[in-house]
């Protein structure tokens, strides 16, 4: 029958062994913990710049828009105006007319409104 011996450490050896195997545990945790920190730090920087660059982008966007409703609303001022000056030139021209056509486009509507209740 073929035995084998086991070979049995010490106490003090184990003792050892085991506070180095600790130590090394530890360290290797320490080490772990770091370099985690760094990524997330790093992770953490990345999107403070990816955020800063979005915010840039949509305030550049919505000063565009901005500047696009200017244009369109002086537009659209400079075009009531003319019409303005239009309608004021012919009643001047022919009142008689611009009155005839005021009070025809009033008894439509009236009528549009009546028939609507």
């Amino acid at each position: 029958m073929d035995t084998k011996s086991t070979h049995l450490p010490s106490a003090a050896g184990d003792e050892t062994g085991a506070a180095k195997d600790v130590a090394n545990i530890t360290e290797s945790a320490k080490d772990y913990a770091r370099r985690l920190g760094d990524a997330a730090s790093g992770a953490g920087r990345r999107a403070e710049r990816e955020l800063e660059d979005a915010g840039g982008r949509i305030r550049d966007k919505a000063e565009d828009a901005w500047k696009r409703g200017e244009r369109a609303a002086d537009e659209l001022t400079a075009a009531g105006m003319s019409a303005g000056r239009s309608v004021y030139g012919y009643m001047r021209e022919q009142p008689l007319l611009a009155a005839a056509l005021a009070l025809g486009i009033g008894f439509l509507a009236a009528e549009l409104l009546r028939r609507r209740r």
